[in-house]
């Protein structure tokens, strides 16, 4: 799923996109650790 989508799905309440020079993705601080924890379930160990 992309960004964008994710943000009109959730009405951007977890996910902030900054476009452009310097620009990225950002995300609430819970949805990064559980999304990590998806990604390597060793990560919490």
């Amino acid at each position: 799923m992309s960004v964008m989508k994710w943000i009109e799905q959730t009405r951007g309440e977890s996910v902030y996109l900054k476009k452009g020079r310097g620009g990225g993705t950002y995300g609430h601080i819970l949805v990064t650790l559980h999304f990590a924890n998806w990604l390597s379930p060793k990560f919490y160990s």
